[in-house]
């Protein structure tokens, strides 16, 4: 991944249907203003669905073909791990009351830097192990501005998101919770 797309990536994996997609242009509307100043970095967005050709349709007409990639497929398990393994941050928006999504929970795991937006419960479901930014598109991208200069943080994100994951939603720590 790295050699395809650089060492510097965003990324997000999902089902690119109609809701998802809205919240992929909110992305890379917040993804256009921070990468002025960070131009290393690329946002690969990887999925597939209905809504491909409109979320590719939007990054050719912000000018962002050379930016914002689009992996049109569902990868295997292995395929996966190799991009979280290669994400430097993870953006997520959410536009309906948050309810864990599984995305999220998949890139904590992993332990990658994750940007949210303020929406429902996300707050308390990501604690501290995530930064956590105002629903607007400047915000997320001031967010984003922050983990791409601050490696420190990224780094302390990391670790705090595979930790909260690993402590409270592991198969161990759910079953534990139910014996």
């Amino acid at each position: 991944i790295r050699k395809e797309y650089g060492n510097f990536l965003l990324s997000s994996m999902k089902t690119l249907f109609k809701t998802n997609v809205e919240g992929l242009k909110f992305l890379l509307d917040a993804f256009e203003i921070a990468s002025r100043k960070h131009p290393e970095f690329v946002y690969l967005i990887v999925g597939k669905g209905e809504a491909v050709k409109e979320l590719q349709d939007y990054i050719d007409s912000k000018g962002l073909q050379e930016k914002a990639k689009i992996i049109d497929k569902i990868l295997s398990f292995d395929e996966r791990q190799e991009v979280w393994a290669a994400t430097a941050i993870s953006p997520h928006a959410f536009f309906f009351e948050f309810s864990i999504g599984i995305s999220l929970m998949e890139y904590m795991a992993f332990g990658n830097a994750c940007v949210v937006i303020d929406v429902g419960n996300v707050k308390n479901f990501v604690q501290d192990s995530a930064m956590v930014v105002k629903p607007d598109v400047n915000s997320m991208a001031e967010g984003m501005e922050e983990l791409m200069e601050n490696e420190s943080l990224r780094n302390s994100l990391k670790k705090k998101s595979a930790e909260l994951i690993r402590e409270n939603y592991s198969v161990e720590a759910v079953a534990e919770r139910l014996v």
